[in-house]
C-alpha cells in the first residue's frame, strides 16, 4: 500500500521520455511493412538514472478505407552499444506485442485513435534501450496510421524523479 502524499503525485516517481519520433505511416509507403527504430534511450544519464521499469506508449490515429485493418507490432531492444541491439523481453516474457485495428465487415472508411502499451522490467537491460515499431496495412491504398511512441520510467535510485 502506499502513502496518501505518493497517490496524489505519482508523477514526482516517474520520467516520460520520447521513444518514437512522430510518423505518418501510409500503406504505399516504404515504411508499411518495415521496422521502425525508435530513439536511442541511454539509461546511465540524466532523467533515466538505472530506473528499472518502464511503461511503453505508442499512441496511435488510423483512417482505413472499408473492409481493411492495420497492425501495429512493437518490441523492446537492449544494447551494450547503440549499434548492437537484441530483442528484450517485456514484463510478460513477450518480445512481440501488437494491436490491431479495422474491420473487413465494414462497408464504410473508418477512422479511430488508440493507445499500444505494454510494461517492462529492465533490472536485467544493458545501459541503452529502444523501442520498435511494425506497422502493417491489409490494403495497399492510400490507408493512414499515425504513430509515436513514449516510454516512462519509474523505480530509480534518485526520487523524486525529476
Amino acid at each position: 500500500m502506499t502513502n496518501k502524499s505518493f497517490q496524489q503525485d505519482v508523477g514526482a516517481y516517474l520520467h516520460g521520455v520520447n521513444a518514437l519520433n512522430p510518423a505518418v505511416v501510409t500503406a504505399t509507403t516504404v515504411a508499411a511493412g518495415t521496422e521502425l527504430d525508435g530513439v536511442d534511450i541511454n539509461r546511465l544519464s540524466d532523467p533515466v538514472n538505472l530506473t528499472v521499469s518502464a511503461k511503453v506508449i505508442i499512441p496511435y490515429s488510423y483512417s482505413l478505407a472499408a473492409a481493411e485493418t492495420a497492425t501495429l507490432k512493437s518490441n523492446a531492444q537492449d544494447g551494450a552499444s547503440t549499434t548492437a541491439y537484441t530483442d528484450y523481453d517485456d514484463k510478460d516474457g513477450s518480445t512481440a506485442n501488437s494491436v490491431t485495428v479495422g474491420s473487413t465487415a465494414t462497408t464504410a472508411a473508418q477512422t479511430g485513435n488508440g493507445v499500444l502499451e505494454y510494461d517492462l522490467d529492465l533490472a536485467a537491460a544493458r545501459q541503452y534501450v529502444r523501442i520498435q515499431l511494425t506497422p502493417t496495412f491489409s490494403a495497399t491504398s492510400a490507408d493512414t496510421n499515425d504513430v509515436g511512441g513514449v516510454m516512462v520510467f519509474g523505480g530509480g535510485t534518485v526520487l523524486p524523479a525529476a
